[in-house]
């Protein structure tokens, strides 16, 4: 999002990657899983790398813990808590070097039989301490358990076979990528464009609002064919150069 102001239609302060880190990773996965017929070892961990960076768990550095919290377990239940509004029932989470970790506690009568997490948080590089508020009850007291690196990492049945660990990068590249001008591309080297534009297309025609079934912007999917898998060659270039040969459909 643009964050300078005043805002500008023609210009932005915002810089566009032209390449990035991730997408090296992911295109030699690719590649490599094409090439030998299998997902290797350094494929897989590549491809691991990408999804670590984005659950968050290389906040504080390569190889440094950085955490969300997976759950809390109660140690002592504690007596006479209530959750009203004049005193109100809390859970705090503090400490332990992240933040944005949330949670609320579950009241059975008058002792907390459970917190549960709300927010797992990020950035935590220790369990932090779990803080219970209420004037009238006492004595609960609870442990934080952080989420493990490998909770990013993928299943073995998603690099079991080639056919599995492509389909994982494929959808690994439309999350990574996303809005960054990289979709149509992909689609049109997996052979995967002209149904995907179909298939969008009849999705559309059956579930868009009847205000806009049949626009061109709805019908323009499902008209997709073979010449849109290539771009038409400017005319002014066709001028210049008489060998030039316009793409086939254009």
């Amino acid at each position: 999002y643009e964050t300078v102001r005043p805002l500008d239609v023609n210009w932005s302060s915002t810089n566009l990657p032209v390449l990035r880190y991730a997408d090296v990773l992911l295109m030699f996965a690719e590649a490599d899983n094409e090439i030998e017929g299998r997902p290797s070892q350094r494929a897989i961990d590549y491809v691991n790398l990408v999804r670590r960076r984005g659950y968050g768990k290389t906040l504080n550095g390569t190889g440094a813990v950085s955490e969300g919290v997976k759950s809390i377990t109660m140690r002592t239940g504690g007596t006479l808590y209530q959750n009203t509004t004049a005193d109100p029932l809390t859970v705090e989470i503090v400490g332990g070097g992240g933040t944005g970790a949330k949670a609320t506690a579950v009241l059975t009568g008058s002792v907390i039989s459970a917190i549960n997490v709300t927010s797992s948080g990020y950035g935590y590089s220790t369990a932090p301490e779990v803080r219970i508020r209420n004037t009238r009850g006492s004595g609960a007291t609870a442990t934080a358990l952080l989420t493990p690196t490998s909770q990013a990492d993928l299943l073995p049945a998603q690099y079991a076979s080639a056919t599995a660990f492509r389909t994982v990068i494929q959808e690994e590249r439309s999350r990574e990528l996303c809005y960054e001008g990289h979709r149509r591309g992909d689609l049109i080297r997996w052979e995967r464009y002209l149904p995907a534009l179909v298939d969008a297309g009849d999705y559309l025609e059956a579930n868009a609002p009847l205000a806009i079934r049949g626009n061109q912007g709805v019908s323009a999917y499902s008209r997709a064919n073979q010449k849109h898998l290539l771009l038409p060659i400017p005319s002014a270039d066709i001028v210049l150069n008489k060998s030039l040969t316009q793409n086939p459909g254009w």
